[in-house]
């Protein structure tokens, strides 16, 4: 896996309409069109002829982001639930206030503790991601996009740089990645993992399209 180009998904229906993210199943808004529509060209320009793998989370908001980025490539992904975003259990669906009274405290553990019924733990979340990584690392493709969601793409991260989760206090200490913004990881001729990029949002610049204010 030479090089792997981690994708966010367009802005989305529940950043706008005071839902819940996670697997609330959200399709993207128009302006989350714009925005990955000039993603495509950017991506077009850079990889055209290349052999590529495109792979994509099966939530809707991911798919459609990767049915743009995919159709001037001439590629169609390949759907991987394991690259959804964390499984909030029964918040899915909700408004952000009415999960608000499903909400569990968690006063120890932060890494095994599940905020609401039903939901995964950041532990479970960090393992399924990273378990689909490992086997995708001997993908034999010189580049793999991978459309997917803030919290997949920290937990890549945190992955490919092999920083131990388990000394994370704070579970939900993250790096910035907005919507349609790129990271860059790349395998050097050293066998290292090196992180090239991150968040680069240069196809949003001037454009007014950018949301560097949108965490999730």
């Amino acid at each position: 896996m030479p090089t792997l180009i981690l994708i966010r998904h367009g802005q989305s229906a529940h950043h706008v309409n005071g839902m819940t993210g996670g697997w609330t199943d959200s399709p993207l808004t128009t302006r989350g069109r714009q925005q990955t529509t000039l993603l495509a060209e950017r991506l077009t320009a850079a990889l055209a002829g290349r052999p590529i793998h495109l792979i994509s989370s099966d939530l809707t908001r991911a798919q459609q982001t990767a049915a743009i980025i995919g159709a001037p490539l001439g590629l169609t992904a390949e759907l991987a639930p394991a690259l959804r975003e964390y499984n909030n259990g029964r918040a899915a669906g909700m408004t952000r206030t009415a999960a608000q009274t499903l909400r569990r405290p968690i006063t120890h553990a932060p890494l095994d503790g599940r905020p609401f019924p039903e939901a995964e733990s950041w532990r479970e979340f960090y393992q399924r991601v990273s378990g689909y990584l490992a086997e995708l690392e001997t993908e034999p493709a010189e580049t793999t996009l991978l459309v997917s969601h803030f919290g997949t793409i920290n937990n890549i991260i945190i992955w490919w740089l092999r920083l131990p989760i388990n000394n994370q206090r704070r579970p939900w200490t993250y790096c910035k990645v907005d919507p349609t913004s790129l990271t860059v990881l790349h395998t050097n001729p050293q066998g290292e993992h090196v992180l090239v990029r991150l968040n680069d949002t240069a196809h949003l610049v001037g454009t007014g399209l950018s949301d560097w204010g949108l965490v999730k």
